[in-house]
């Protein structure tokens, strides 16, 4: 615990108004991945729909990234990771179109 306060982390989110209905367990689930806590920063830096593609290249911080590096990145951003930002309402992923929008006010907001 930071020591800041006795408050859960939902609680905070929720005061704040930049998520709604997320639990504690999500978070920590979110958070627990460093795939997940670097594609909310990425996402963090854009107000506009982002692409899958775009996405895992944001992850992938090299500038000559492999491509095969960034199609797997995607394959497990897809499968894995979005969903799970998705569940906890952070992102809104749409798979038919694979982009990617955030749904909350700022990742560090929710951990203040």
């Amino acid at each position: 615990m930071n020591g800041k306060t006795s408050k859960s982390i939902a609680e905070s989110a929720l005061e704040d108004g930049s998520s709604s209905g997320i639990t504690d367990d999500q978070l920590y689930r979110v958070f627990a991945d460093p795939v997940r806590r670097t594609a909310l920063a990425v996402l963090d830096d854009t107000s506009t729909p982002t692409s899958l593609e775009t996405l895992a290249y944001g992850i992938e911080s090299d500038p000559e990234a492999d491509v095969a590096c960034v199609d797997a990145c995607s394959v497990a951003l897809h499968h894995r990771h979005l969903p799970i930002l998705d569940e906890a309402g952070l992102v809104d992923y749409d798979p038919p179109t694979n982009t990617i929008r955030s749904c909350h006010g700022s990742v560090q907001a929710l951990v203040d």
